[in-house]
Order: structure tokens, then C-alpha cells, then sequence
């Protein structure tokens, strides 16, 4: 019988362990005690991998310390990266990771996915399981984690969790952000960008000592901005709603019928008491549009900048140095807007469903009406055999992505501020970091959430928070054994509030309804690690972490979230607390250049609040989430061969998941539908990452020519839902023994075991490719291509279809999705720059081209089809292509 993949990675792992613990145990045998001088290789050994791994410390730091990342699939960027890129933010590198998926829900609003692991919840008040630090302060508000990209040391993605150290809620890994820090010289640079839409960009920073060897500064800033791409069908609604209309000839009979309409809008039919109706035979009745007069017509546009300043004191005759980091950035930018496609009749059909009325975008209104004349099939044929999977996978989106029809138009925006101190101060053999953080942000979005000229579930969102966060670690090198010891803690607190105005259904008669919640967060950590090298060729690498995690919430609800109530309040409070800890055992082999690693951790996140949960439930009225857990067992082998040029990083991973947390929408009959988060019962996750670097004509051809460096990330991921079950709600419609119409809702259980994660992709293929040429006094030159390939991913637990797919007797049913309506099939995306610099390297001029096919493809989607009778589609971006200009001196 044939292994499965599963049944072969446990295999390898078992197998992998037996042999360097017999090994060990052989080796052992007569050793000598340690010398003194043997605790520098410890640490060398696990802070410090050899030269050229993709696994390294973190740069720019003034002390030597346990890093927990050593023994971690990690992956770097470095500033020459993020700028070829064109990386507005950390989610723009997600593109090129293997194992690795940022989602946008609008420019503040993200979601983190490392190895099939996180949580897909865009609330104010979400909590992933990705930790974010910039400057190794932890950013815990998903408004604040995105930041801005400018001036860095590096960047770098840890996967798998981290169980001890400084990592709260990182059981699927973290990112990492290093601003580059002032050197005590004088120096300036300064970029220039412009693209079409009118994108421009510019990127500085100057430093300078103030006290020679003592007190340095460093200033650095980025400003981006770019016309809308997107357009507006809505955009430029005259304000006599007569003039939308086309003119009527004949008497109307037909209630409601008013022939085509301006963007496809709703047009709702009142009484008039004064008479002079718009449609004939409907001489008492007026129109009503919510689509508003004087729209702009184009969306999607770029408006952002932020600022940091830093001060480096090294006191004289110390062996210490307090680093002042003070930042803040600012968005402001019409809200992302995307495509809505129908679902009723089939999928790209009309959009009427219990909040709906019938909006179908006329994109793809034409080109079904193009097909039934080419084919001869019926409408229902058409939209369900020939353009519901082009809509799904084969294009997908319509044949105008950047198009569609919008009743609102409203901004984001967002300003962000913080300040950090790190001290780290030597005495003796033990070695103290502090690091302080303070920040916080207010900001503002009105937003049309269903992509329709209708008014189905439109929010306009207010939130504001504080977070302040300390961390002290301690580490001590002892002389008389090889063995170095960390004791730290952390401590995090934050203050939340929000105000959401919900506009679905909302009219005179039925204002919006309205959500204020307060949240408080209080988190702490204590930890403990340590390194061992217990021989020569093994270290021993290890630690524990207790978790403890406070929250608080206040609700005030308005119509809508109370049942009959017009007003309601509640609050709940909870503590979760456990413990976790990583144990890894280190080989490097005899040539130095080889390293092996095996590892268990521990990871653990506490529970979440439904920020989005009506209070209806009489014995819960507020749900949360419980706390989730994994333990991960994984194999990593990373060195370098043939003179340095070939460079491999590659890693077997296995993932045991207990109440892992899913983002799911609940549909209820009196309320509007609601965005919380369950626990699936168990999950499992198994994968690899490989990492190839190549130098292939390093010491064959002529120096000038021998920079060419070809890179190669691969991810493979299986993961599944061992035991998922979730109520969904459906519609019952009949006819009464009295003949009238009823409509009955219930739920029906519906089992999603067998299902692959959310946002977990099969395979993922990154490339890099880039010659430098060397061309002496004349300069260099250097043409560099980035492209990545990724198989399938999904945006729900229901593998990329509708939520229900579910059919009872009686009921209102919708029909099945195509593959990839509520995903993405695999794609591929490229990207080109060709760059040159003058010999000393300080002026530098590049063209660039992103996205070159101008490939078009859903960034993240969500399926409103039980209660809208719509699926909501985000879109990547369309091909962007300019010039760098760059100078430093």
C-alpha cells in the first residue's frame, strides 16, 4: 500500500530524531568536561547561523542575544528588495512567500495566514495569530500593523510558532520590521518615483552625529500618492431622478417597471400623496434612487506619507546605548472598492435575495447577452454552464475588474503615532535589553461593503486606541560550562473604541442600526530559555513561556442587534492562561557549513470577543472564541555548497490543531448578518519550504560579469478540518392552508470536515533572478525579474464554493457555486526592473513594470449569497509601470 505525504513526513521526522540522539549517546561516551572558551561557540552556534543562510540574526542590533529565530524557517528582505518590489506595505510582500498569505479588506484593514495559520477577521478589535513588531515592539491593533515601508535595515517572516521569547500571539509565526538606524556619520539619500496614474513618490533620509561618538540622529520619510484607477458606473448621477429614466411611451401596467436605469440602480416605488408619479399608470407614486447626484467617477486611489526620527546615545567608557525611535504615518484615500457579482438564478445571475433587489452589473449583463446570441442557450443555461465559471476561474471577474457601480464613495482614514526606547547595557557576562513602546491611532471609514448602487450593508466606522508595551530580557553566559541562560518578561495593554453605523435597509421609517463597544486588553509573559552546547557538533536550544491574557468589552447596541429592543447593552470579561515552550536540537556538521535542526514547540492564542455578535442569545448575549493551540514538530536542513554558490534552506514541517479559530458570517432572521469567529473542534497542517540560492558563474567567467544570483522559494502546504461543524441559516417558503405566502428561517448543521484551511494555497513558487554587470568607470547595470506562481486558495471553509450548498425540501435554495467563486485558481505574476548606477553607487536610475501581464485576480472575496444574494469580490490592481531616481551622498 502507498504511503500518504502525511503518513511519510511523521516517518521522517520519527526517523530524523532517532540518529543524532544515537550520536550523541556514542559520543558521549568519554567526553571531557567543557572548557572555558567553549560558551562563544554556544552562542555563535545558535544567534548565529553560517554565512549566506536564509536563517540569520536580526541586524542593527548593539548586544549578542538568544534568538529564538535561529532555529526558524525564516525569510529576509532586505531594503534593495522591498524598493525593487515596489512594497507599499509588509502585505505587498506576501505575494512573493511561499506558506505566506496577507489579506486586505481596504487599506487598514489586514489579516496574516503563515502556514495555513491565522484569522481571517477584519474587526477593529481581531487578534491573529501572526505577531507584527516593528523595531521588535509588538503592534497589536490590526489598524497599526500594516505601517509603511521606507528606509529599512530589513525585514523578516518567521513560520511556525513561537513558544518562548517575546511571542504573544504568534502561534503561526511573525513579521518583523527594522528601521535602519543612525551610524554616527553624515549621510543623506533621497528617491524619487513617477508611474502612470500620475504616481509619485519620494523617499529620504538624512543623519548626522550631534555628539561625536556619543549622540547620532537619523530622519527619514516617504510620501505616496496616485490617481484613482478604478471607475464609477454611479459617478456623475444627474439629481432629477427623471432624467435617469428613458422616456416612456405607453401606458405602464406593469408595477415597478420603468424599463433600464442609470448604473442598474433600486429604484423603490412610494405613495405620493400629491400624485405626479414618474411612470405612466402609476400616476401616485414617486421613485426613490439611493444612488445620490454628483459621484465621482473613479475609485481607487493612493494618498499616503509618514515620518520617523531616531537618536542613538552611546554613553563614553559604558558598555550600553538607549535607542529613540518617535514615528507616525497618515492614510488618507477613497475607501477600496471591488465587484459585486449576483448569485440567485446562477452564479453571475441577478443579485435579488433577501436583501438585494435585483442588481446585475451591466458588464456582465452584455456579455451574457452576447453569449445566449452566439450559443442559443436560455438565459439560466448561459449563467450557469458558460458564465458562472468564467466569472469563477477561467477569467475571473468580469471583463471590466476595474469597473463597476457605486452608490457611495466615501474615505479612509488613518493616523498612526508611536514612540519606542530600547536600552541594552552590558555588565559583565550578562547582557539586559529594555524596550518601551507607546502607540496608538484614530481612524475613520466610510465604506460600501456590498459593491452595489444598493443600499444592502454599507457601514460608516469610527475607532480609536492605545497600546503601551514593555519588555526586559536578561542574559547570562556562564563561564564555567557552555551554556547561556535568558530570563524575560513582557507586558502589553491596550484601550479600544468603536462605533460602527450600519446603513442596510436603513430609511426614515428604519434608521441604522448602531454598534459602540469598548474593549481592554491586559497580556503578560514570562519566560526562559536557554542554549547548550553539550558537544561539539550539537546544541541543545530550548525554553518555556507563561501566557496570561485579560480582556474586557462593553457593548451598546442601536435597532437591529436587539431583537424587539431598540436599545441594548451588555459586557463580559474573561482571562485565559497557559503555558508553552520550543525545544530544539541543533547538528552542525564537521565542515561548519551544514546545518541540521530539529524542533517541537508549543504555540497558543487567547480566546477573541465577537465584535460584530448581536446580543439576541439570552444565555450568551456576547460570544467569544475560546483560546487555540497547536504543537508543531519540524525538520530543517540549511547550507551552502560549491564555494558559496549554492545556498539551501529547506524545511518539513507537521502541524496538531486544537480549537482552531474561524472567521465564519451568521445569518439570523431579525438581525443584520454577523461576523464572528468559532472554534473548528481540531485541524491538522503539514508541509514544506524550500529555499535555493544560486550563484552559478561566481570564479568561472570574468568578475564583471559573474553577479548573476537566481533565487527560488517553493512552499507546499496540505491542511484540513479534522472536526468542523457550523449552523448556517436557511429559508423556508410555502404557501399556507389559508393560501397565503409564509417565509420560515432556520439553521441546519453543516459539516465542513475534510475541508482545506482558509487561505492556505497548495503550492506556492516565487522567483528572482538578477545580473549585475560590472562595467567599471561606466558603472553597472543591472536587470532583475521577480514572479510567483500560486495554486488555488480559498477565502472560506467551504473550499472556494457557497457557504450552504446544502438543499431541503421546501426550502429557498441557491444553486451551487462554480470552483474558486468565493477563491482564487492559480495565477502567476511578474515583475521587471532594470537598473543603473554610477561606479561609486551614489546615483541610480531604474525603470520598472508591475504586474507586466496585467494579470487580474481576486485578492480576497466573502459570500453574502444567504442573506444578499451576492458574492463580494476584492481585485488585485492593475499594471503599474515608471522610474527610480536615486541619489545618496
Amino acid at each position: 500500500m502507498k504511503p500518504s505525504p502525511k503518513a511519510l513526513i511523521v516517518a521522517i521526522l520519527a526517523a530524523s530524531v532517532a540518529w543524532p540522539l544515537a550520536s550523541a549517546t556514542a559520543e558521549t561516551e568519554g567526553l571531557a568536561a567543557p572548557d572555558d572558551q567553549a560558551l562563544s561557540a554556544s552562542s555563535a552556534a545558535m544567534s548565529k547561523p553560517p554565512e549566506g543562510f536564509e536563517v540569520i540574526s536580526v541586524k542593527g542590533r548593539e548586544v549578542s542575544a538568544l534568538e529564538s529565530e535561529v532555529p526558524t524557517s525564516v525569510t529576509q528582505f532586505t531594503a534593495a528588495d522591498i524598493q525593487a518590489l515596489g512594497a507599499q506595505n509588509i502585505a505587498d510582500v506576501s505575494a512573493v512567500t511561499p506558506n505566506v498569505e496577507i489579506r486586505t479588506a481596504g487599506a487598514t484593514s489586514p489579516v496574516f495566514f503563515i502556514r495555513g495559520v491565522g484569522l481571517a477577521d477584519f474587526s477593529a478589535n481581531a487578534a491573529g495569530a501572526v505577531a507584527i513588531y516593528r523595531d521588535d515592539v509588538a503592534i497589536n491593533s490590526p489598524a497599526m500593523q500594516l505601517g509603511l515601508l521606507y528606509d529599512l535595515e530589513d525585514m523578516q517572516i518567521l513560520r511556525g510558532p513561537i513558544g518562548t521569547g517575546s511571542g504573544r500571539n504568534a502561534s503561526a509565526g511573525a513579521i518583523k520590521v527594522y528601521s535602519r538606524k543612525p551610524s554616527g556619520n553624515f549621510g543623506a539619500s533621497l528617491r524619487s518615483s513617477y508611474g502612470n496614474y500620475n504616481y509619485l513618490n519620494f523617499e529620504g533620509a538624512i543623519e548626522a552625529p550631534l555628539i561625536e561618538e556619543v549622540l547620532a540622529t537619523r530622519l527619514a520619510f516617504r510620501t505616496s500618492q496616485r490617481d484613482p484607477y478604478g471607475r464609477n458606473g454611479c459617478g456623475g448621477a444627474p439629481a432629477a431622478l427623471a432624467a435617469r429614466l428613458p422616456p416612456i411611451t405607453a401606458p405602464n401596467t406593469t408595477p415597478g417597471a420603468v424599463g433600464p436605469k442609470f448604473c442598474a440602480e433600486a429604484l423603490t416605488s412610494i405613495a405620493n400623496p400629491i400624485g405626479g408619479g414618474l411612470v405612466l399608470g402609476q400616476p401616485n407614486t414617486i421613485l426613490i434612487s439611493p444612488v445620490p447626484a454628483g459621484l465621482a467617477g473613479r475609485t481607487n486611489d493612493l494618498g499616503r506619507w509618514a515620518a520617523r526620527g531616531q537618536l542613538l546615545f552611546q554613553p563614553r567608557d559604558l558598555e550600553m546605548s538607549w535607542l529613540l525611535i518617535a514615528s507616525g504615518y497618515k492614510i488618507n484615500e477613497l475607501s477600496k472598492l471591488g465587484q459585486s457579482i449576483g448569485t440567485v438564478t446562477a452564479y453571475g445571475g441577478s443579485a435579488i435575495g433577501p436583501l438585494g433587489s435585483g442588481y446585475q452589473d451591466p458588464d456582465i449583463t452584455a456579455e451574457q447577452d452576447s453569449i445566449e446570441a452566439a450559443t442559443g442557450e436560455g438565459a439560466v443555461a448561459v449563467q450557469k454552464n458558460i458564465l458562472g465559471p468564467i466569472l469563477a476561474y477561467k477569467r475571473p471577474l468580469d471583463q471590466k475588474p476595474h469597473r463597476g457601480d457605486y452608490n457611495r464613495m466615501g474615505l479612509t482614514k488613518l493616523s498612526v503615532w508611536g514612540a519606542s526606547l530600547r536600552g541594552d547595557m552590558t555588565f559583565g557576562n550578562v547582557d539586559v535589553t529594555t524596550i518601551t513602546g507607546f502607540d496608538g491611532y484614530d481612524r475613520f471609514r466610510d465604506t460600501d461593503q456590498d459593491f452595489t448602487p444598493d443600499v444592502i450593508f454599507e457601514v460608516i466606522a469610527t475607532d480609536s486606541a492605545w497600546q503601551f508595551s514593555q519588555e526586559v530580557r536578561s542574559e547570562v553566559q556562564l563561564e564555567s560550562a557552555p551554556l547561556a541562560l535568558e530570563i524575560g518578561g513582557f507586558f502589553l495593554m491596550q484601550e479600544l473604541e468603536n462605533s460602527n453605523e450600519n446603513l442596510q435597509s436603513s430609511s426614515a421609517i428604519n434608521p441604522p442600526a448602531a454598534r459602540d463597544y469598548w474593549e481592554d486588553l491586559y497580556s503578560f509573559g514570562i519566560f526562559g530559555r536557554f542554549a547548550w552546547d553539550f558537544l561539539d557538533d550539537f546544541t541543545l536550544e530550548g525554553g518555556v513561556r507563561y501566557n496570561w491574557e485579560h480582556k474586557e468589552i462593553t457593548f451598546h447596541l442601536v435597532r437591529g442587534y436587539c431583537g424587539f429592543a431598540t436599545n441594548c447593552d451588555a459586557s463580559e470579561s474573561a482571562t485565559w492562561q497557559a503555558p508553552t515552550g520550543e525545544i530544539n536540537l541543533i547538528y552542525t556538521f564537521p565542515d561548519q557549513d551544514v546545518q541540521l535542526v530539529w524542533k517541537y514547540a508549543r504555540g497558543w492564542k487567547g480566546g477573541h470577543f465577537n465584535a460584530a455578535s448581536s446580543l439576541n442569545n439570552a444565555t450568551k448575549p456576547i460570544t467569544y472564541a475560546e483560546p487555540e493551540s497547536l504543537d508543531d514538530f519540524e525538520l530543517k536542513l540549511a547550507g551552502k555548497w560549491f564555494d558559496r554558490r549554492l545556498i539551501l534552506n529547506a524545511s518539513l514541517f507537521y502541524y496538531k490543531y486544537e480549537n482552531y479559530q474561524v472567521f465564519v458570517i451568521e445569518s439570523k432572521p431579525d438581525d443584520p448578518p454577523e461576523l464572528v469567529i468559532v472554534n473548528a473542534n481540531n485541524a491538522e497542517v503539514y508541509g514544506a519550504e524550500v529555499s535555493l540560492i544560486t550563484m552559478p558563474l561566481r570564479g568561472l567567467v570574468e568578475e564583471e560579469f559573474e553577479g548573476l544570483r537566481i533565487e527560488a522559494r517553493f512552499g507546499w502546504l496540505e491542511s484540513e478540518f479534522l472536526d468542523f461543524v457550523n449552523p448556517v441559516l436557511k429559508t423556508l417558503q410555502g404557501v399556507s392552508s389559508d393560501g397565503a405566502f409564509i417565509s420560515q428561517y432556520y439553521q441546519i448543521p453543516v459539516n465542513y470536515t475534510g475541508n482545506s484551511l482558509i487561505n492556505s494555497p497548495r503550492f506556492k513558487l516565487s522567483l528572482t533572478a538578477e545580473w549585475n554587470f560590472d562595467l567599471g568607470r561606466w558603472g553597472t547595470i543591472t536587470p532583475r525579474y521577480d514572479g510567483a506562481w500560486t495554486s488555488a486558495v480559498y477565502f472560506n471553509q467551504a473550499n472556494g464554493l457557497r457557504t450552504s450548498n446544502a438543499q431541503v425540501p421546501g426550502a429557498a435554495d441557491l444553486p451551487e457555486f462554480p470552483k474558486c467563486a468565493i477563491g482564487q485558481c492559480a495565477f502567476w505574476i511578474h515583475n521587471v526592473r532594470l537598473a543603473y548606477a554610477t561606479p561609486d553607487g551614489n546615483i541610480e536610475i531604474a525603470g520598472w513594470v508591475r504586474n507586466v501581464e496585467n494579470t487580474v485576480f481576486k485578492t480576497y472575496a466573502f459570500d453574502a449569497s444567504e442573506f444578499a444574494g451576492i458574492t463580494v469580490n476584492y481585485v488585485s490592481e492593475p499594471r503599474f509601470y515608471g522610474l527610480d531616481f536615486k541619489v545618496k551622498w
